[in-house]
């Protein structure tokens, strides 16, 4: 699992070249530790994009 929530973070890291590498790492451990208690384990990294590219989203546009 870990290694799939890395490629998470290295996929929104291309995906947001103008924000700070530590914004992504931030916004995928958040994401993550929201997941961190799911009893289902299948999705993890596709949840955990799903919710740190919605964090990250508005920063990119410049609305956040």
């Amino acid at each position: 699992e870990q290694d799939q929530v890395n490629d998470v973070e290295t996929r929104l890291r291309e995906k947001f070249p103008s924000l700070p590498s530590e914004h992504v790492t931030a916004a995928v451990a958040d994401a993550h530790k929201h997941f961190v208690t799911s009893t289902v384990r299948d999705y993890i990294a596709l949840l955990v994009e799903r919710r740190a590219v919605a964090n990250l989203q508005p920063r990119f546009d410049g609305r956040g």
